[in-house]
């Protein structure tokens, strides 16, 4: 019974991968940017 609200509930959500978050982030104008605990970019 849990794993099929598991499943359900990740179906249902709008953030599903890396890429869906990198285009939120350039839709609102902004630039993505991997960054460290220090907030120094990593990876752009």
């Amino acid at each position: 019974m849990r794993r099929r609200v598991l499943e359900a509930q990740r179906r249902s959500s709008p953030i599903g991968t890396r890429e869906d978050v990198e285009e939120l982030i350039r839709g609102a104008g902004f630039e993505p940017a991997e960054r460290d605990n220090w907030y120094r970019i990593i990876r752009r």
